[in-house]
């Protein structure tokens, strides 16, 4: 549960910071546009724009990648591969590191689910026997107490 809250608290972070880049950047470009310049100022702003966003989405796709691998890893669930023909990693152009695309996310969660609903089923069919046993206890023991009584 920690961990979860941690890796919500580390993505809403990030959102912001994108949130503000975008708004601060946004300004710069209507500045430009309204001092009537050329264009070459907006169009590299824009530039700049992107570069920050782009790095700032990486951030995100890595942090992503790094809490559901976590939860994978703690459950021993196989990571999924890294064939390039399947799609499912991406190396960031700024920080030089892989993370799982869309797809990777998709398949990484549903592997999660599955083990999740397992588990679950475990537990829901041992606590229906449970209460089936309960029953019956209840049953042979109002029967005694008629009998008796």
């Amino acid at each position: 549960m920690w961990d979860w809250m941690r890796f919500r608290w580390q993505l809403s972070k990030l959102q912001r910071s994108l949130r503000r880049v975008d708004r601060i950047y946004e300004k710069h470009i209507q500045n430009a546009y309204r001092d009537k310049d050329s264009g070459q100022s907006a169009d590299k702003i824009r530039q700049e724009r992107h570069w920050e966003t782009s790095l700032i989405d990486d951030e995100i796709s890595i942090l992503v990648t790094r809490y559901l691998l976590a939860r994978a890893n703690r459950k021993f669930l196989p990571n999924p591969s890294h064939d390039e023909g399947k799609g499912y990693w991406d190396e960031s152009r700024q920080l030089g590191t892989r993370y799982l695309t869309s797809a990777g996310i998709t398949e990484l969660r549903r592997t999660l689910r599955a083990e999740r609903a397992d588990a679950s089923g475990f537990w829901l069919s041992t606590l229906s026997t449970l209460i089936g046993i309960i029953g019956a206890l209840t049953g042979l023991v109002a029967l005694l107490l008629q009998y008796q009584g």
